[in-house]
C-alpha cells in the first residue's frame, strides 16, 4: 500500500541507526478489500523469499503498485534474479504461500490490526510512527535488554524471554462514542 511504501525509508533508517540491535519481522496483511492485487503480491513476495530475493521482489512491487498484476509480477522477478522462475510460478499457481499469508494475517487480527502500516517493537505497538518515537522506543527496549543481559541472559537469548512475556493477542480498543447532533 502508499502508506507502506513510505515507510519504507524511515525502516530503512532505523535499520541503518541500529544494525545489531534491530531485526525486522515482516508479516503480511494485505488490505484486498482496497488492494485487489494485494494477495497476489504478498503470495510472490514469499514465493521470492523462498529463492532469497524477497526484499528485491518487494521492492519492485512497491515501486510499481498501480501496476502490480501478474504478468508483471512474473517479469519483475525475472528482473531482480529469482533464480529458479519455473518453482516461483508454480508456487503462485499452486496458491503455495496462500495459507502462510492467512496465518499472518490472523495473527495481525489477533493484534488488533486493522490497518497498514502497523508496527510494533517486541509486542509494543508503534502508534506514533515519527523517528523521534520509533527511536524512543527502542532505547526502552535496548534499556530493558541490557537489564536482562546484566541479570545473566545471554544476547541470543534476551529476543526469546522478551518476546515470551509479551501479548499474544490484545483487544481493539473501544470506538469512541460522539454524541449525535440534534
Amino acid at each position: 500500500c502508499p502508506f507502506c511504501s513510505r515507510f519504507t525509508t524511515l525502516l530503512d533508517d532505523v535499520m541503518k541507526e541500529y544494525p545489531k540491535d534491530v531485526a525486522v519481522v515482516f508479516k503480511q496483511f494485505p488490505l484486498t478489500s482496497i488492494h485487489p492485487q494485494a494477495m497476489l503480491a504478498s503470495q510472490a513476495a514469499l514465493a521470492a523469499n523462498a529463492q532469497g530475493k524477497g526484499w528485491e521482489l518487494h521492492d519492485k512491487m512497491f515501486a510499481n503498485q498501480k501496476m502490480i498484476n501478474r504478468e508483471n509480477i512474473d517479469k519483475w522477478a525475472e528482473e531482480v534474479g529469482v533464480p529458479d522462475l519455473a518453482a516461483f510460478k508454480k508456487a503462485l499457481d499452486e496458491k503455495t504461500y496462500e495459507k502462510a499469508v492467512t496465518d499472518d494475517m490472523q495473527q495481525g487480527m489477533k493484534m488488533a490490526v486493522n490497518s497498514t502500516p502497523s508496527f510494533f517493537v517486541n509486542g509494543r505497538e508503534l502508534k506514533e510512527r515519527s523517528p523521534e518515537a520509533i527511536k524512543k522506543v527502542i532505547e526502552e527496549e535496548k534499556a530493558l535488554a541490557q537489564k536482562l543481559v546484566d541479570a545473566g541472559s545471554s544476547r541470543a537469548e534476551v529476543y526469546a524471554r522478551i518476546m515470551k512475556a509479551a501479548k499474544a493477542e490484545r483487544k481493539a480498543p473501544a470506538r469512541e462514542q460522539k454524541p449525535r447532533p440534534g
